[in-house]
């Protein structure tokens, strides 16, 4: 292949490259039934019209610096104009060729053959998928990976409904309460760095389907566990948040493979909202199921059901797209330039590694997994400032959130007197509201920086300082009227509002941290993502048991913990404004 000398005209001095092979005509198999029909030389303009527009495309908008940018590989009879710049005349395959820094191209450089419609989905005209093979996998994928958010969340907390007649059968102590629901976190906090290596290093489907099957059958054993006493039922609820920590560091990977950059705060807006409706469907279901089958029945009912949902994820799950039109809402990611194109960059040879056919005389599969895991710029990572706002905005954020997750139900059953039913139903709202924010949040931030020409880095800022700011107003409110230090009585139907507003606000955090590991890095986003979610976890699980021992000390009296809750939440914002950059300083 030569590249065409400086004297070629713009529109193909910079990325056409063509090819000497004599012209081929297209495969019948790659053409619609009315293009079959169509006369060869209308089929032939046709496709030299696509050709030229690709090359204008690429010629006028290749960015500088690149070692290889998007291009197209003609196979043409080549016309030379008088200034020697070859032609084409006919196009039956085309090659896009991710953009790249010279010094990385033999790490992140890939190359995808693709067909007329998959270009024309590059191109933002409307694509035609041809053939089983470039059938898109995008939707399916992603679809799954929110229903599997969805019953992570329900499996954890259906403990914070069922704690309830539970401790009533087992003379639980608030204490030993806050105890299950930490062994939780501590579970969770062990597994998430290594799922994170391991999402970057081999394939994150196998990653997330193994986590799923793990957590649920750890759900299904929870009621055996709790007969046999409190350690075997603690350990139980540590595995499953081993299994759980999975999860969302897999889903990154695949997130960051599968959505452009563009849309990337309103999927992980949508992927937040299938967390809380999770959350709601725990709040919804588990109560008629105490009161029909008796407390064991939830969990064997939600155990199996992630036990086929992980069948399912394991046979139509994937890592990455297949081509660029797999990605949704368009390619796979779009420059800033709005054409090229660049394939989604992974962790150095993952697919050798998870094959295993690199690892030959060199150790064996770990080695190689050691060898990669050197790779990681692990110093950098624990010097940037950046990371070091992600784990202080996640663990804001989790010390409220947990606080929700395993204490809601039990708040309102000892401040209004009320049922697990009822308790349950009072808490759903909260989970209803925060549903609906996070997808808004996402569509919100997007459109700031699509529409407004807001700087991605101040409405990350924009949306992570309401998702502190909030909790913290409602936790200062509450902490005012439990002491009576304004004149005004707390009932249910406020607490229930402050709840609702506090976790609305919560949820724009899909929008803050929870998307912008991806925007400084892509390849190891699900370990920086993992690395700051085992610090924030820490401080969840400690928040956590630490509510259990004020309970007890203070006679069921919420109030000082609602005031440490404003605390943090005004540390997180502070650290969040001060070092967040939305700039990619890892590959």
């Amino acid at each position: 292949v030569n590249r065409p000398s400086s004297g070629c005209p713009g529109w193909c001095r910079s990325s056409l490259l063509s090819t000497h092979r004599p012209m081929q005509q297209p495969r019948a198999s790659q053409l619609s039934k009315s293009a079959a029909r169509a006369s060869r030389p209308r089929r032939r303009s046709a496709m030299l019209s696509r050709a030229l527009l690709c090359a204008l495309y690429a010629a006028a908008l290749t960015p500088a610096g690149c070692a290889s940018a998007t291009f197209v590989q003609l196979a043409a009879a080549p016309r030379r104009s008088a200034s020697g710049c070859r032609r084409p005349e006919s196009l039956t395959r085309r090659r896009l060729v991710l953009c790249a820094p010279p010094n990385e191209r033999s790490q992140s450089v890939r190359e995808r053959t693709i067909n007329d419609a998959q270009l024309a989905g590059v191109e933002g005209l409307a694509a035609t998928r041809l053939g089983s093979e470039q059938d898109a996998t995008g939707l399916p994928v992603l679809l799954l990976c929110c229903a599997i958010a969805s019953i992570c969340a329900l499996d954890r907390v259906v403990m914070s409904v069922a704690i309830l007649p539970m401790g009533e059968q087992y003379a639980y102590t608030d204490m030993t309460k806050g105890l299950i629901a930490s062994a939780f976190s501590l579970g969770y906090c062990l597994g998430l760095l290594p799922a994170g290596l391991a999402s970057s290093a081999t394939s994150p489907k196998l990653v997330l389907g193994s986590g799923l099957l793990l957590w649920s059958i750890a759900q299904a054993l929870t009621p055996l566990a709790a007969d046999s006493g409190v350690s075997p039922l603690l350990a139980t609820r540590a595995l499953m948040g081993v299994g759980e920590a999975a999860a969302i560091p897999s889903i990154q990977v695949i997130a960051a493979n599968f959505v452009s950059a563009r849309s990337r705060s309103q999927f992980w807006g949508i992927l937040t909202s299938s967390l809380s409706l999770g959350t709601i469907g725990a709040y919804t279901f588990t109560p008629p199921l105490v009161a029909g089958s008796g407390w064991p029945s939830a969990f064997f009912v939600y155990g199996g059901a992630g036990v086929l949902l992980s069948a399912v994820w394991l046979l139509l799950g994937r890592d990455e797209p297949r081509s660029p039109i797999d990605c949704l809402p368009d390619a796979c990611e779009v420059g800033d330039d709005g054409v090229t194109v660049r394939l989604p960059p992974t962790f150095p040879d993952r697919l050798e590694l998870r094959t295993g056919s690199a690892a030959e005389g060199s150790g064996g599969p770990l080695a190689e997994l050691a060898a990669r895991v050197g790779q990681v710029p692990w110093s950098q990572m624990a010097s940037s400032r950046p990371i070091w706002a992600l784990a202080a905005a996640h663990s804001a954020s989790n010390f409220f959130l947990y606080f929700a997750l395993s204490w809601l139900p039990t708040y309102f059953a000892y401040e209004f007197g009320l049922s697990t039913a009822g308790a349950s139903a009072a808490s759903q709202l909260p989970f209803v509201a925060a549903a609906i924010a996070s997808v808004s949040a996402g569509g919100v931030c997007d459109a700031l920086v699509a529409r407004a020409n807001l700087p991605l880095t101040t409405s990350r800022k924009l949306m992570q300082g309401v998702a502190c700011v909030g909790p913290m107003m409602a936790m200062v409110a509450l902490t005012l009227l439990g002491t009576g230090a304004v004149d005004a009585t707390l009932d249910q139907q406020l607490a229930e509002r402050l709840f609702i507003g506090a976790l609305a606000a919560q949820a724009f955090s899909a929008a803050g941290f929870g998307c912008a590991a991806q925007d400084i890095s892509r390849r190891y986003s699900s370990l920086i993502y993992g690395g700051t979610s085992a610090i924030s976890v820490v401080v969840g699980a400690a928040g956590q048991y630490l509510t259990g021992a004020v309970l007890e000390q203070s006679g069921r009296d919420f109030t000082l913990m609602f005031a440490a809750t404003a605390l943090v939440e005004l540390a997180g914002v502070v650290a969040w404004t001060r070092w967040w950059r939305s700039e990619r300083i890892f590959d």
